[in-house]
């Protein structure tokens, strides 16, 4: 490992080789034994990695804030928790309806712009437009030929 790879590893991953994969752990590891440089960026990423550990680190919570949690839905029952209209409507059970009707209609137009761009296959122009008409149509493919 070269230590420009090495560092930007560091920067990507933080001190902790552990988090770093497996190969690329080794190799590190290799490095800080031979190379004072590497031991350096290695020290000043560990330092980095304690202040940012330090200015994140989150508070403790004071005591019997999580009873009070609990107690609110005790204290405060919501007024309605009957099934009515309005609880219906918020729900707007319809939207699944919208999605399958929007991706019906993404796929008709994606369809009609397939159908629309393709190009006919070598031949008789006449031959070939009396082949999809009456593949369009219904009709018996010999049916609106002229012999």
């Amino acid at each position: 490992m070269r230590l420009e790879e090495f560092e930007e590893l560091l920067e990507r991953r933080g001190a902790d080789l552990a988090t770093w994969p497996w190969r690329r752990r080794r190799a590190a590891r290799r490095l800080l034994g031979r190379s004072a440089a590497a031991q350096e960026a290695y020290d000043q990423a560990r330092a980095l990695d304690g202040w940012i550990g330090d200015a994140v680190r989150p508070v403790p919570a004071r005591a019997g804030l999580k009873a009070q949690l609990c107690r609110i839905p005790q204290n405060h029952p919501r007024e309605n928790d009957r099934l009515t209209v309005g609880v219906m409507l918020k729900a707007r059970p319809w939207r699944g309806f919208c999605y399958a009707g929007s991706t019906a209609a993404m796929a008709s137009l994606v369809a009609g712009v397939l159908v629309g761009t393709m190009q006919p296959p070598a031949g008789s122009g006449l031959a070939q437009m009396v082949d999809i008409a009456s593949l369009v149509y219904g009709l018996p493919p010999d049916q609106g030929r002229s012999q």
